[in-house]
């Protein structure tokens, strides 16, 4: 998909770009690897196409929410996070987020958002190390700085 979406020539944090969060046929399975997730998007690392993926309990409970992938594109003009419940799917303001660990982020939400499993970024990916992580639940998708 990003292959097919993203022209190869653009900047890795050009709005064009975008980050894909992809679960299997098998993920929320008892299947081996039936927990892990990817995601794509351009590296800024190698500006070829980045693909980390993870284990834990994000990929199988964006499966169980009904997403067999997520598409992040453009760019909010202010901090936001993403809330997939089901049928809803609601972007809310995340300014009081900023400049707080992955531990302190995955925290907050969790005693915002009932249930939730979190995917985030820390000071690295805010400050656009091209080597940050996206992490949940001590867990990390980090190759070629996908976050």
């Amino acid at each position: 998909m990003l292959y097919e979406e993203v022209d190869p020539t653009i900047d890795h944090l050009s709005p064009d770009n975008k980050l894909i969060f992809a679960t299997g046929p098998l993920t929320g399975t008892a299947a081996i690897s039936g927990a892990r997730y990817m995601v794509v998007t351009k590296s800024p690392l190698f500006w070829c196409i980045a693909c980390s993926n993870s284990g834990g309990n994000f990929g199988p409970e964006l499966k169980f929410a009904g997403y067999d992938l997520v598409i992040l594109e453009d760019k909010s003009p202010m901090p936001v996070y993403i809330v997939l419940a089901n049928d809803v799917v609601e972007i809310k303001p995340a300014r009081h987020l900023w400049g707080k660990s992955t531990v302190e982020i995955d925290r907050i939400i969790r005693s915002d958002v009932d249930g939730a499993k979190v995917a985030n970024i820390g000071p690295a990916g805010k400050k656009l190390v091209k080597m940050a992580c996206i992490v949940h639940g001590g867990r990390s998708a980090g190759r070629s700085g996908t976050g």
